[in-house]
């Protein structure tokens, strides 16, 4: 089962304007749907990696796809810088 999200930029200091700043996280079981796994905005002020919670989806076990939307960022208007994504989680019982 998921429960955290990790994103992180490569530093605090690089250029702010490609840094991601509003994102969803979906998955899916099969391709027909997807689920949300968790709404969060990276913030500026805090750390390059920040971890985001998953929201309760009545989802469990194995997932077969993570998909992010970028839905905002902190200025480029060409594009969005990433460094590491991760998800975490455990093993049902």
């Amino acid at each position: 089962m998921y429960s955290q999200l990790d994103f992180e930029y490569i530093y605090k200091d690089c250029r702010v304007s490609s840094r991601p700043q509003g994102l969803n996280a979906d998955s899916t079981i099969d391709i027909e749907k997807m689920y949300l796994l968790s709404e969060f905005t990276y913030e500026l002020e805090k750390s390059n990696a920040q971890t985001f919670n998953v929201l309760d989806s009545g989802v469990f076990g194995l997932i077969n796809m993570v998909r992010l939307d970028f839905t905002s960022n902190h200025g480029s208007p060409s594009h969005i810088c990433i460094y590491r994504f991760r998800v975490h989680g455990h093993e049902l019982d």
